[in-house]
C-alpha cells in the first residue's frame, strides 16, 4: 500500500498503487460521492 492525500478532502489515505502527480487521488468516501454524482 502507498500513502496518498485525497485531492478533494485532503485526508491521508492508502492506495494499492503508486500515486502519480498528474492523476487525482480520492479517499473512499470522496470517490463514492464523485462516482454517484456522475463526475
Amino acid at each position: 500500500m502507498f500513502k496518498a492525500v485525497c485531492s478533494e478532502c485532503k485526508k491521508e489515505c492508502e492506495v494499492p498503487f503508486k500515486p502519480r502527480d498528474e492523476r487525482p487521488i480520492y479517499y473512499k468516501e470522496c470517490y463514492s460521492k464523485r462516482k454517484n454524482s456522475g463526475k
